[in-house]
């Protein structure tokens, strides 16, 4: 009688511990399901039967088919530290968390990293300590004068070729290094070892205006240029400055709060590609780039590789879903979920470690998201007249007509443009079939289409009526020589 009772004991024991298995079992499928890569076909209907979805699709068994194995990542942290750490598993800090486990997918050499604990702050409003104070500076000011102007983007966008045009007026000169870019606004190891600088202070989302400006003035007086060169010699205290920094427009809303806060004069400007010829571009840098510091990091890696890593990074985010209808997709476009989202995206990019130049070759090419954050921080200072959208394809055709609306925006008197500098196209372009499939083009025309839209649409109501339909027609493979 005994042993039966203790027979039917463990029985009942073993039973419950079954079903307790079971219930955990079930719990953790039904967390991995809530946190999966949403591979499963019926959730990536993107606009109907469009090439928007295939191109989701096609990103998600692309990167399947790699191996995802443990290695090490260099990850910078939010104070300016680089720690060495596994890529399946990172100590990110998020509102307080411990470390977390992510995941990563492999796209030719490249690999991508999502990192499931770290969730977009709460600080999408930056704040400026003198808000309230215009504080303009006087005309002859060195922070005012060199402060005037900087070209924000887009990366692969002609900057480079805009820069060098205005750079032919007699009044303006670069204040930015080498050949105009400065990272001031966006390099927080710059920022971090500024005299007093800390940013943002004690965790805030608060902009110290004075000093942002007392570090701009610094680095223009620490530059090591020839007086004549220089817009901070007294030769040329007549002279108007200008800097580029063609990741200003894919760094989120705090460079928009910050250029507000320090130098709410200032003018931007923003050229824009067509985000397919763009991205393609992008590529052709990234492999000179790796080539000429004789890096591996790119061995191998086709054009298709480089994209589809970010279109899955773009859907872990958030910022790319599963639409079922163009309705869905607007009520998303502009809202306080999908900016989130947007800065959670750029986060990703930063927490790899990479260099600023390999990040996101179809997340750049979002414009209306980019283009919206910034028209959004010059209206907190009721200023309408800051931002000048150029296209990119215009500054080709008709250099000197661009030209002379940049000189007009930029407040400057009308000078003949110099048509050895102004007219050169920067690159030489041809049209070709080998490098990116046609298949692989139309998929991309139809996953920018909508943002395309979106962004004609918002720079009608800026004024800019001729842009509606600019890069609506499909057309040949690009690439780009020289």
């Amino acid at each position: 009688m005994q042993s039966r009772w203790k027979i039917m004991s463990m029985r009942s024991l073993l039973l419950t511990l079954a079903a307790t298995i079971v219930a955990c079992v079930t719990i953790q499928i039904n967390i991995l399901a809530t946190m999966s890569d949403r591979d499963d076909d019926s959730e990536d209907v993107v606009f109907q039967n469009s090439g928007f979805r295939r191109i989701l699709e096609r990103s998600v068994v692309a990167s399947s088919s790699g191996a995802v194995t443990s290695s090490s990542s260099d990850v910078t942290d939010a104070g300016g530290t680089t720690k060495r750490t596994p890529s399946s598993e990172l100590d990110v800090k998020t509102d307080g968390s411990s470390s977390t486990r992510g995941s990563s997918r492999r796209h030719g050499s490249l690999r991508y990293h999502y990192y499931k604990g770290w969730v977009a702050s709460d600080q999408e409003d930056w704040t400026c300590d003198a808000q309230n104070e215009p504080d303009l500076l006087p005309e002859g000011d060195i922070t005012r004068r060199a402060f005037h102007a900087v070209i924000i983007g887009a990366m692969k966008g002609g900057t480079q070729a805009l820069m060098k045009a205005i750079l032919s007026h007699k009044r303006m000169m670069n204040a930015g290094m080498l050949h105009g870019e400065l990272h001031l606004l966006n390099n927080k190891g710059m920022m971090k070892n500024l005299r007093e600088f800390k940013h943002p202070p004690d965790g805030s989302s608060v902009i110290r205006r004075r000093h942002l400006r007392e570090g701009f003035e610094w680095l223009l007086r620490a530059r090591d240029f020839d007086s004549e060169d220089d817009i901070a010699a007294d030769v040329n205290a007549d002279k108007l400055g200008i800097h580029s920094a063609p990741v200003y427009l894919f760094s989120g809303r705090s460079v928009p709060a910050r250029l507000m806060c320090v130098a709410p004069w200032s003018r931007a400007i923003a050229i824009l590609r067509n985000p397919i010829d763009r991205a393609f571009s992008h590529y052709n840098y990234v492999h000179k780039y790796i080539e000429l510091h004789g890096e591996t990091l790119f061995n191998g890696t086709r054009f298709e590789d480089f994209i589809y890593g970010d279109i899955w990074l773009l859907r872990k985010t958030g910022v790319l879903r599963d639409w079922q209808s163009e309705a869905d997709f607007e009520s998303f476009s502009g809202s306080a979920e999908e900016f989130r989202a947007w800065e959670m995206y750029l986060k990703h990019w930063e927490l790899t470690g990479r260099p600023p130049g390999i990040w996101g070759p179809v997340g750049r090419g979002l414009y209306a998201i980019q283009i919206e954050i910034w028209v959004d921080e010059t209206n907190k200072i009721n200023r309408t007249d800051n931002l000048l959208i150029l296209e990119s394809e215009d500054f080709r055709g008709d250099g000197v007509g661009i030209y002379h609306r940049v000189a007009q925006y930029l407040g400057l008197e009308r000078q003949k443009a110099s048509r050895h500098v102004v007219g050169r196209e920067h690159h030489r372009t041809v049209y070709v079939h080998d490098g990116m499939s046609e298949e692989i083009y139309t998929s991309l025309y139809e996953l920018f289409r909508p943002y395309n839209k979106r962004l004609y649409k918002l720079l009608g109501k800026l004024g800019e009526d001729d842009w509606d339909g600019v890069w609506d027609k499909p057309r040949d493979v690009r690439r780009e020589e020289g």
